[in-house]
């Protein structure tokens, strides 16, 4: 099984007037774009293993703090 998703979140500001307009530094909203990719593969009947890469394109952005960049996740799953 293969799988995506697509994330996009636009410039966020924290003042009523939107005066904040610094990006790239600590306590900023960037916008960015973040790609999660996923690979699934049933071993047998009750058993699938994983792997999946959060922010695919290893984008560097702030949502206050500095984002995590590229990450892999793997997980073998047993159903019985």
């Amino acid at each position: 099984t293969l799988g995506s998703n697509l994330r996009y979140a636009s410039k966020q500001y924290s003042t009523d007037d939107n005066s904040d307009v610094a990006n790239q530094v600590f306590q900023s909203y960037d916008a960015y774009t973040l790609v999660v990719a996923r690979v699934a593969y049933g071993i047998d009947k009750n058993m699938t293993a994983s792997l999946a890469i959060v922010n695919l394109l290893d984008g560097e952005f702030y949502s206050y703090y500095i984002a995590p960049r590229r990450s892999w996740f793997a997980s073998i799953n047993f159903a019985y």
